[in-house]
């Protein structure tokens, strides 16, 4: 999403640079057709209607006074010396800049297509992305529940979202809701005209603001609290450990790594944790670090560093099922 609005941020940067250009473009082809059009009308109206005639279409040539044709070529030499003359250039830097600013103009709805197909896969990503959170916090919030009452053997917990009301001074679009495009539409009319560019940012800043934060309300059994800010230090563990738990629950990832998260607990407690431990363990494989009996007994592998005689330590490891076969196979020679 982010790689998306930089994106289109360099999309509406181009495209301003570009509108930019084609409007100075613009304004440089209406000073051209301008000038010629004063020049055209200036030529119509000092040269004689009859003899611009006679030059598109030749007679039959004609006695004439020669006195009166050098007075009206130096007429013509005058008036030519007034208008600066028709210069051939002149249509030549039309046709160039009138191409130019079609390229241009095509080159600037070829980025107006661009930026709103990004906005639209970016409408399209807040969606999805905003469907799948609420469906995936409303199981986490189901197995966060199942497993605090598993831990404190009793009480109840639940996330709730926290929403932030939507600024009213900023506009929003169709895509929000009734009450806040109301609003928007009331402060756009009192307001400059935004360009697109800042309408899309002003909405994604909208949208990043509804959600602001996830609360924890958590209840032991026997106690009346909604905030996990009255919990003490062993409660705390043990809310974290059920949210952690929900959360792998939900989408399991391949190893956990867990330093010490039963530090705190006592024995009982600590068979609750170790019990959560063993039904995650299909879908993702723990490496716990714990000093903890409960949590080794639920181990597959253990490993752990041991000082001889000699004072050199040493990585001893175990794997349980292999010491279970032992055991049983060295039981019956004991008895």
């Amino acid at each position: 999403l982010f790689s998306l609005q930089r994106e289109i941020e360099a999309v509406r940067e181009a495209e301003r640079k570009v509108g930019q250009e084609a409007h100075e473009v613009e304004l440089e082809l209406a000073r051209l057709t301008t000038r010629l059009e004063d020049l055209e009308r200036e030529l119509a109206q000092e040269v004689p209607a009859e003899l611009i005639h006679a030059i598109k279409e030749p007679s039959e040539p004609e006695p004439i006074d020669e006195g009166a044709v050098a007075l009206e070529l130096q007429k013509l030499k005058h008036q030519f010396e007034q208008t600066s003359g028709i210069e051939p250039e002149v249509l030549q830097e039309y046709q160039q800049t009138k191409t130019r600013f079609d390229f241009l103009t095509a080159q600037l709805d070829d980025l107006h297509q661009a930026a709103d197909s990004l906005e639209h896969v970016i409408r399209d990503l807040d969606q999805t992305i905003e469907h799948q959170f609420l469906e995936s916090f409303k199981v986490i919030n189901q197995k966060f529940m199942e497993y605090f009452k598993v831990l404190f053997n009793g009480g109840k917990a639940m996330l709730l979202l926290q929403k932030a009301e939507a600024p009213s001074e900023l506009p929003v679009t169709e895509d929000d809701e009734d009450e806040v495009a109301e609003a928007a539409q009331a402060v756009a009319q009192a307001t400059v005209e935004q360009t697109m560019r800042e309408k899309f940012l002003t909405r994604e800043k909208v949208r990043s603001q509804l959600f602001a934060g996830v609360e924890i309300q958590a209840t032991p059994p026997g106690k009346k609290l909604s905030s996990i800010t009255a919990l003490s230090g062993g409660e705390k563990a043990l809310t974290a450990i059920g949210l952690i738990s929900a959360i792998i629950s939900n989408n399991p990832s391949p190893f956990v790594v867990l330093d010490e998260v039963d530090a705190a607990l006592d024995e009982a407690n600590s068979e609750r944790y170790a019990a959560i431990l063993d039904s995650l363990m299909d879908s993702t494989q723990f490496v716990t670090i714990t000093h903890n009996r409960a949590t080794m007994r639920r181990a597959s592998i253990l490993y752990g560093v041991t000082m001889g005689e000699d004072g050199v330590s040493r990585l001893l490891s175990v794997k349980f099922d292999q010491a279970e076969e032992l055991a049983a196979k060295d039981k019956p020679k004991k008895t």
